[in-house]
């Protein structure tokens, strides 16, 4: 990773090979059953979807295979997609700073400079058409492909070379617990899955109704996604809120009390005495951030404090959620200030 004044890092191999694995078995699937079971206009748009993941198996297994770093980082500069036709070179002084956004659940860490005009300029004419045309900013790192035991030591070396990022840097390194990373990849996995056997289903469907019509073919594929979506999100959102179903009748009863009493020392007895306990990682945050709010509350700082260090979600907004609190907690509380 390190050789002499340079840092490099690259592609995170594990990530890339589930990517080739599901493309590769999403292509031999959907081929098998358009060789099998499609016919006329079908038959073809299968054989051309067949073709379409085939080659971005590819695509992926050339990246997963590359011995290029992704990330390259001199005294000078930043760069980007290192040897890469594509390849994006920031000098340092042209940095501002950090910005942490989550795109389609990936981590995506913008590189925010004072003159993004100046800084394109330098760059290729394929990098000038995706910012102007497609509104995308090029100068940004997928979290998600730098290797998991490096992204921390990446961080602080971005931090060293451009300071003042906002605390976004902190986010980013954040790890989630085992048993969150383990159902989200499985949620991804069934959502792919499932969004695979609904397309097929429309294939189907649409070659029983007018084999030979592309328009429905199309209307057929693109509402089933629809449809899959806003069937897998509210299935998602509901198990979800069963498992927690107990506690956040308790909760919700207990807050209602507070907003209408006002007493916060009812408010921590209450809290502390519940018959049910929180079983997601999102009931826990939420039990202990508004714990952490009542011992605050009871001038327990010290305890209201430790509250927030048992919070261990993955999601960014609860995440800065928690950095407020605790920046209040600290800046109201004279005992933490005494030396």
């Amino acid at each position: 990773m390190e050789n002499s004044n340079e840092l490099y890092f690259y592609r995170s191999k594990g990530k890339l090979f589930w990517l080739v694995l599901i493309c590769a078995a999403a292509a031999l699937f959907f081929g098998v059953v358009t060789y099998y079971g499609f016919e006329g206009f079908s038959y073809y748009m299968g054989i051309a979807f067949t073709l379409f993941m085939a080659i971005i198996s590819l695509i992926i297994l050339k990246r997963m295979l590359t011995t290029h770093p992704y990330l390259l980082l001199t005294e000078e500069a930043l760069w980007i997609n290192v040897s890469d036709r594509n390849e994006i070179i920031v000098p340092w002084e042209d940095i501002r700073g950090y910005r942490l956004e989550t795109l389609n659940h990936n981590k995506i860490l913008k590189v925010i400079l004072y003159d993004e005009e100046k800084g394109l300029s330098n760059q290729s004419g394929i990098l000038k058409i995706i910012k102007k045309g497609m509104r995308v900013n090029p100068y940004t790192i997928v979290w998600g492909q730098i290797k998991r035991r490096d992204r921390k030591c990446l961080a602080l070396a971005l931090e060293r070379n451009v300071p003042g990022s906002e605390g976004d840097l902190y986010a980013v390194t954040h790890k989630s617990p085992l048993k969150e990373r383990i159902q989200k990849k499985l949620l991804v996995l069934l959502y792919l899955a499932t969004l695979l056997v609904m397309e097929i289903g429309a294939l189907f469907l649409s070659q029983k109704v007018a084999p030979d019509s592309m328009l429905l073919l199309l209307v057929f594929l693109v509402l089933m996604a629809i449809v899959h979506f806003f069937l897998f999100a509210y299935i998602g959102l509901n198990i979800e809120g069963f498992r927690d179903r107990h506690f956040n009748r308790e909760y919700n009863n207990i807050l209602k009390t507070y907003h209408k009493t006002g007493d916060a020392s009812l408010f921590l007895d209450d809290l502390k005495s519940m018959d049910y306990s929180p079983k997601t990682t999102q009931g826990v945050s939420v039990y202990y951030l508004s714990l952490s709010t009542a011992l605050h509350r009871n001038h327990q700082d010290e305890e209201a404090l430790a509250c927030l260090d048992n919070i261990t979600t993955s999601d960014e907004k609860f995440q800065k959620t928690v950095a407020q609190q605790r920046k209040l907690i600290e800046d109201e509380s004279p005992l933490l200030h005494k030396p």
